[in-house]
């Protein structure tokens, strides 16, 4: 899955992912989102912007195999 983030009031517009739990998948720096191959229960994906960490948005997703 592909997410996207815009960082609203700024020109910089750079967000650092993350997804958790850590066993949940992975996510690349532009905002692929794979699975894990046997995921436990629902991830939460998080794009903070890199000049503000403190500004984020999140998505949950559920994985099934």
């Amino acid at each position: 899955k592909q997410f996207t983030a815009t960082v609203l009031g700024t020109s910089a517009q750079a967000v650092t992912w993350s997804v958790t739990p850590a066993g949940a998948g992975t996510i690349s720096a532009s905002g692929l989102f794979t699975a894990a191959a046997s995921p436990t229960g629902p991830a939460t994906i998080k794009a903070a912007a890199t000049a503000s960490p403190t500004v984020f948005g999140t998505a949950t997703v559920a994985a099934f195999t």
